[in-house]
């Protein structure tokens, strides 16, 4: 059976229920709980790669740790594929069950693994295991989320995908209160021998509270009116079928994921050696930044719910397009505050994160919605945001010019562009009424 893409007609936006908002909510606990392990695995690196990573030279200690790092990420492709092909076939509740008490285990595997010293090279494989395991989790829990909210509110999609992208910060505030906290509790010594293990300890716990409160989600309505019809290989249609509909969707996350890249991974490095910032000031910019981000995200999914995502997702795009090279030279030439420079750059950014859920959404029918999120989203952010870092320090070494990680913006605004000018063709507008309406070639 072939399956035709739903007509989704207009419709205007209803205000969201509160059964609505409680099931966004737990739907998307995962996300947060993805960006609380990222914060703390970069905060403790250094810790981690002496106690399961020891080697003579500590520079190449600590390249072990983020190789570890990495491959999480570069698995999670395969994991938004193979979860989103189960979701597609056996529920999307089920997945995200099963997806975020695999992601805990495996952060409390973590926290608890015996050091390199006790076990031998037991430890770094055992904490390799268990970093794949929650990289192929994390690669249906982000896809998962917005794939459900969508079908659960379709009427305010914008809205509901705005949300999940907010609480992303809630992760990073929550991890950064934490890590502050251990280290003014503790001594370095004894964050070195436990401290580390006591913020992956209380991952898993809030992933373990998470996963309790989300049984309490009941299955997505559009699931639940196509479960008899669902797909024997999802992942079969969308190659087969859904070519264009996966490039398209895979391109039109470049922003999001260049914006993961050099905000959080580049830019602290960026403003400390290139900019001269103090070390100190930085975590204070980019956490401002992020806030600025999520909340904005809100806004701009509020607004797309009346205006349309791919309006605001092209207005976004050309910003990017136009004011990239304009932020990086206010950065070099010390004509700003980096801190005002972010969070007006951040602003506008958020008009792609506030836009991009129900845009992808718009591209799959529901019997292959989620197998198709799953890998455009995960394929995306492994290219561009998995490359972005590396690719803007080979241009400021190569070119000595200070702007240059502004052209890596500019590439992605434009491929952002040609990706929704197609969009135009292949997608369709939600709506509560026709989202994920199933018919026979």
């Amino acid at each position: 059976m072939a399956v035709a893409e739903p007509t989704m007609p207009n419709e205007h936006a209803r205000a969201v229920s509160g059964r609505d908002w409680r099931t966004i909510v737990l739907a998307s606990l995962g996300n947060g709980i993805e960006y609380y392990d990222f914060i703390v695995y970069a905060t403790f690196a250094s810790y981690i790669s002496a106690k399961i990573f020891p080697s003579t030279d500590p520079a190449v200690s600590l390249l072990n740790t983020f190789a570890v790092f990495g491959a999480g990420y570069l698995i999670r492709p395969l994991g938004g594929m193979i979860l989103g092909s189960f979701g597609d076939r056996y529920g999307r509740r089920k997945i995200f069950l099963v997806s975020l008490f695999v992601i805990s285990m495996a952060t409390l595997g973590m926290a608890l693994t015996p050091s390199y010293e006790k076990i031998g090279i037991v430890a770094p494989v055992v904490f390799l295991l268990l970093r794949l395991s929650q990289g192929l989790c994390y690669g249906g829990e982000q896809a998962g989320a917005l794939t459900y909210v969508i079908e659960v509110a379709p009427h305010r999609a914008g809205l509901a995908c705005g949300f999940v992208f907010f609480l992303n910060v809630a992760g990073v505030i929550i991890a950064n209160v934490i890590s502050n906290y251990i280290h003014s509790s503790f001594s370095p010594t004894e964050v070195a021998d436990y401290g580390w293990r006591i913020a992956f300890a209380v991952g898993a716990g809030f992933g373990l509270l998470g996963m309790l409160l989300r049984r309490r989600l009941d299955e997505s309505p559009e699931f639940l009116k196509m479960q008899n019809h669902v797909l024997a290989a999802p992942l079969s249609e969308l190659f087969r079928n859904y070519k264009s509909q996966l490039f398209v969707g895979t391109v039109i996350v470049a922003p999001l994921a260049i914006l993961g890249g050099l905000l959080f991974a580049h830019m602290p490095v960026y403003l400390s050696k290139s900019i001269g910032v103090t070390p100190a000031a930085i975590p204070n910019i980019i956490a401002t930044g992020s806030i600025v981000i999520a909340t904005s995200s809100l806004l701009y999914g509020w607004l797309s719910d009346y205006v349309g995502q791919r309006t605001l997702y092209a207005i976004g795009a050309l910003c990017i397009l136009a004011g990239a090279w304009p932020a990086y030279y206010l950065l070099s030439t010390h004509s700003a505050e980096p801190l005002k420079i972010i969070v007006i750059s951040g602003f506008f950014t958020a008009m792609i994160t506030g836009t991009l859920g129900p845009l992808i959404a718009q591209l799959f029918p529901t019997q292959v919605r989620f197998t198709g999120y799953g890998f455009c989203y995960n394929v995306g952010n492994a290219i561009f945001q998995g490359f972005s870092p590396l690719l803007a320090t080979y241009l400021l070494q190569v070119t000595g010019n200070l702007t240059a990680p502004s052209y890596i913006w500019m590439g992605g605004a434009i491929l952002a562009l040609i990706g929704v000018s197609r969009h135009v063709a292949l997608g369709r507008k939600l709506s509560a009424a026709d989202l994920g309406r199933l018919s026979e070639r």
